[in-house]
């Protein structure tokens, strides 16, 4: 089978945040999602909701085997296994143990059912940007079809990010 490459958004804002994100990092790898490289760790205030801890993200770059449905399906899996329990609640974000977002899988454009491929809101949200820009500043969004580093200039949140530990992986 083709290896595909893969960009995942973690993040947490309940727990020990740092450890979940490591645990998670080893999760995903003993899962067939192999990190190949990830960006420094930023803290951000909570995104479409008020909470009393600020988040932890981070993305990582991945490889894997497995179609973007059953990806989706792994990082479900993970999510569970780690706390997880809903997204959202009347349609409102709720604090979480751990969020693992498919950012992009290769260039490919999906907007199925179950998925939309690239994320929605990549757009839309520092703690997203800011740690892509850190990975690939040069890679161009298949939609938009402008660089992460542009769509990071050109950026209408007002959230501040900075970053709170180095990278958890570098190759």
């Amino acid at each position: 089978m083709k290896k595909a490459n893969v960009i995942l958004g973690l993040g947490s804002n309940l727990g020990n945040r740092l450890e979940i994100l490591k645990t998670t990092c080893d999760l995903l790898n003993n899962e067939g999602i192999l990190l190949i490289k990830s960006a420094s760790i930023y803290e951000t205030e909570a995104w479409g909701f008020e909470s009393e801890t600020s988040f932890y993200n981070t993305v990582i770059m991945c490889e894997t085997i497995l179609l973007p449905e059953e990806l989706l399906k792994k990082t479900q899996d993970i999510e569970n296994r780690l706390g997880r329990t809903q997204k959202s609640s009347n349609n409102t974000y709720l604090s979480r143990t751990i969020d693992i977002d498919i950012l992009f899988y290769n260039d490919e454009v999906i907007n199925s059912e179950k998925l939309i491929i690239p994320h929605p809101f990549i757009q839309e949200r520092n703690f997203v940007l800011a740690p892509l820009n850190e990975l690939i500043p040069s890679y161009i969004h298949p939609l938009s079809k402008v660089s992460i580093a542009e769509l990071t200039k050109l950026s209408n949140d007002t959230l501040k990010v900075f970053i709170v530990h180095f990278p958890i992986f570098v190759n």
